[in-house]
């Protein structure tokens, strides 16, 4: 009940709020957190005249405490674990924690280039899940790592993210 009540506050929220939500949400708080990354990657799309399929996904961890910007193209998410690893201004790190909290990450879509060569080589891309069940895949993000780590630890290690937890 106390989830239920939690949803419904924030859609209270979204509705009175001029942009949506799009400056503060909790994915794991929809009902259909995947429909969420359908609608706003066609709404990007839409609003920048793109082709759907030349979109890609990108995040970026916030400082605590720090604000960002939002458009039509991102939106910020809040209450997100990361499983199997910790997070730091570097990026991933080695942690023996099952899960840490990380501060609200900047999802924006935009509109894929040619890659950067040493951008793929220090990113890792890492699965979102709905909850620790992992039973429901949201999408993968790519996510700075470690140069001198390679990607298999990380696999290893079954380094997640995960929007919904019990103890919200």
């Amino acid at each position: 009940m106390v989830d239920f009540s939690q949803r419904i506050k924030q859609l209270q929220g979204i509705a009175k709020s001029k942009d949506y939500g799009r400056s503060d949400l909790w994915l794991g708080g929809l009902f259909y957190p995947e429909a969420y990354f359908t609608a706003t990657r066609q709404s990007a799309a839409q609003a920048h005249q793109w082709s759907i399929e030349n979109l890609e996904l990108q995040v970026e961890v916030l400082e605590t405490g720090k604000s960002a910007e939002t458009d039509d193209s991102s939106f910020i998410v809040r209450d997100i674990l990361l499983e199997g690893a910790a997070w730091t201004r570097e990026g991933l790190q080695l942690t023996n924690d099952i899960s840490v909290p990380l501060p609200s990450v900047k999802f924006e879509w935009k509109h894929r280039e040619k890659e950067h060569k040493e951008q793929k080589e220090n990113s890792i891309s890492l699965p979102i899940y709905l909850n620790e069940t992992r039973f429901e895949f949201l999408v993968a993000v790519d996510l700075r790592k470690p140069s001198n780590i390679g990607s298999s630890v990380w696999y290893q290690r079954g380094v997640a993210l995960s929007v919904w937890h019990v103890n919200m």
